[in-house]
């Protein structure tokens, strides 16, 4: 006598584990979009927002204090360390030494001729 088994592949078994984690993770995260603005940025940018948010980067405070590299932590503007809260809300070097600010819509139509 044959006996009745119905066995599982390990495809069918770990597309059902990822499937209740998934699901388990969704009820434990109630307020998660994908389709947030984080989201929607390509990888570089993710990268950079990540590095900004949890210091590890190459800006001079953390060379500084963290890897013991240059002289000082002071940002070139001299208001405060470099780190990236101050580059990005209090450095006036913001639209210079890191690049220029984007352009006013009312700059872009000027430029185009348009009023």
């Amino acid at each position: 006598m044959r006996e009745n088994t119905t066995e599982t592949t390990f495809g069918e078994m770990k597309t059902c584990i990822k499937a209740a984690v998934r699901t388990r993770w969704i009820k434990q995260h109630p307020s998660f979009s994908a389709l947030d603005l984080y989201h929607s940025l390509n990888r570089v940018k993710q990268t950079t927002i990540f590095w900004l948010r949890t210091e590890h980067n190459r800006l001079r405070k953390y060379m500084y204090t963290k890897l013991k590299i240059g002289e000082t932590p002071i940002c070139q503007c001299g208001q405060g360390p470099q780190s990236g809260e101050h580059i990005s809300k209090t450095s006036p070097n913001l639209g210079t030494r890191y690049g220029p600010s984007p352009p006013s819509s009312q700059k872009i139509c000027m430029a185009l001729g348009e009023t």
